[in-house]
């Protein structure tokens, strides 16, 4: 826990920056100007998981993929760093060229 408090603790001076753009920001408006394949992922832990499909949405010709890691990327292992390294690959193998 002491980890995690300190962790907290060093965003104070500019955590309210990220959560004042997060307000401000309308993903409506600028999401849909993005011209880029582009393929929207995080772990089905994350806060942002429900809004996934809705996000990946709003950009033209985008997907939704889950983390294949269900304890995402700080707490992965080997094999889910590789699982999600095949994810990617796999994906941009797929774009055309």
């Amino acid at each position: 826990m002491h980890d995690s408090a300190i962790e907290v603790f060093k965003g104070i001076p500019t955590g309210h920056i990220a959560y004042r753009a997060a307000i401000y920001y309308r993903p409506q408006d600028r999401l849909p100007k993005i011209t880029r394949p582009a393929m929207c992922t995080c772990g089905d832990r994350d806060g942002s998981f429900v809004d996934l499909d809705y996000s990946a949405s709003l950009i033209p010709g985008a997907i939704a993929r889950p983390h294949p890691e269900p304890d995402r990327v700080e707490h992965s292992n080997d094999s889910g760093l590789a699982a999600l390294a095949a994810m990617i690959a796999a994906w941009l193998d797929g774009l055309p060229r």
